[in-house]
C-alpha cells in the first residue's frame, strides 16, 4: 500500500510540474503577443496622427495673426498738428506745440480721402487725389523729428461705403499702401479710421492691418472702433477680434452733435467704455479746440478716468 501511495504522489508531482510549465509558457506567449499588438497599434496611431497633422491647414489671415503676439503701441499724449490749415504755415503750427508735449498727430487725408501730402501713389491710382497745397510728407516728419516728437498719422479709410464690391477691395488695398507710405516716410504709427464701416465689416477691417504688415512687417497700426461695432449685440466679441490684429484700438469721442456740451460728451463716451479702455489699453481720440482751456478739459477728463494714452484729432 505504501509503495502504491508513493507512486501516486510521484505522478501527481510530475503532472503538477508539467501543468505549471504549460501555464508559464502560455503566459509568456501571451505577453509576447500583447507586446507585439501594442507595438502595431502604437505605430498605426502615430502614423494617423502624423497624417492628420499634415492635412490640418495652417491658420491664415486673422487667425494666424491672433496667434502672434503683436508689439504694444507706445503710450502717447499726442497734440493735433494739422498738415494743412488756412491762416497758418506748418512751421507755425509746429512751433505752437508746447515744449512739454511728447507726441503729435498729423492727418494724412481729409474725411473724403483727399491726401494732404504729395504721394507717389496719387499719380498711379486715379481715384487718389491730393490737395493743391499738399506738401512733402518726409519733410513734415523730418521737422517733427527735429523736435524729438513722436509722430502718429491719422488715415481716414472712406471706401467701406462703396457699393461695388470689386472696386471696394481695390480701394481698401490702396489705402493700406498709403498707410505703408506714411510709415516708410517716418511716421511712428498709423491710425486707421474706417469711415462708414459696420459690424459686418470687422473681418475686412482686420485684413487692413494684415495687408499693411504684409508689406511693412514692423508697422504699428491702430484702428478707430466703428460706431456700429460699439453698438452691436456681440460688441465684446468684435472688439476682441480687432484687438488681436491691431497694435492698438482707439475710442472716438469726436462724433458729437453741434448742440451738445463737448466736455460732457467726451466724459460720457469714456465712462461708458472705461473697462474696455483699460483692459485693451486703448487710446482715446479727443476733439480739437482752438481754446486752450477747453482743450485741457478734454485731456483732463481722459486722465480722470485713468486713460494714459490719448490723441487729439487734427
Amino acid at each position: 500500500m505504501n509503495k502504491r501511495s508513493k507512486n501516486v504522489k510521484y505522478r501527481r508531482s510530475i503532472y503538477r510540474e508539467k501543468r505549471i510549465k504549460a501555464i508559464l509558457l502560455i503566459v509568456a506567449v501571451s505577453l509576447v503577443l500583447l507586446f507585439a499588438l501594442f507595438m502595431v497599434i502604437g505605430t498605426l496611431l502615430h502614423k494617423k496622427t502624423s497624417e492628420d497633422s499634415n492635412r490640418r491647414p495652417t491658420p491664415s489671415g486673422t487667425e494666424q495673426s491672433a496667434a502672434n503676439t503683436l508689439p504694444a503701441a507706445q503710450t502717447v499724449g499726442a497734440y493735433a498738428l494739422p498738415m494743412l490749415k488756412d491762416g497758418s504755415s506748418f512751421s507755425e503750427r509746429l512751433s505752437a506745440i508746447g515744449d512739454s508735449a511728447g507726441a503729435v498727430m498729423i492727418d494724412l487725408n481729409d474725411t473724403d480721402g483727399t491726401l494732404n501730402y504729395i504721394s507717389s501713389l496719387s499719380g498711379k491710382l486715379s481715384f487718389l487725389s491730393q490737395a493743391s497745397d499738399a506738401q512733402s510728407l518726409s519733410s513734415v516728419i523730418s521737422r517733427i523729428d527735429d523736435r524729438e516728437l513722436y509722430a502718429s498719422a491719422l488715415l481716414y479709410v472712406p471706401s467701406f461705403s462703396e457699393e461695388n464690391d470689386l472696386l471696394r477691395e481695390v480701394y481698401l488695398s490702396a489705402w493700406c499702401s498709403v498707410a505703408v507710405e506714411a510709415i516708410r516716410a517716418g511716421a511712428d504709427d498709423c491710425l486707421l479710421f474706417p469711415r462708414g464701416a459696420t459690424a459686418e465689416d470687422v473681418d475686412r477691417i482686420c485684413d487692413l492691418a494684415l495687408l499693411v504688415r504684409a508689406t511693412e512687417e514692423d508697422a504699428i497700426v491702430g484702428c478707430v472702433i466703428p460706431e456700429d461695432v460699439l453698438s452691436a449685440e456681440n460688441s465684446e466679441v468684435l472688439i476682441a477680434k480687432l484687438a488681436k490684429v491691431f497694435n492698438f484700438l482707439t475710442l472716438d469721442t469726436t462724433n458729437y452733435k453741434d448742440d451738445v456740451d463737448i466736455a460732457a460728451h467726451v466724459e460720457s463716451r469714456i465712462s461708458q467704455m472705461q473697462m474696455q479702455l483699460i483692459y485693451y489699453k486703448m487710446r482715446v481720440l479727443l476733439p480739437f479746440s482752438d481754446l486752450a482751456e477747453d482743450q485741457q478739459k478734454y485731456i483732463d477728463t481722459a486722465k480722470r478716468y485713468n486713460i494714459t494714452s490719448w490723441q487729439i484729432k487734427p
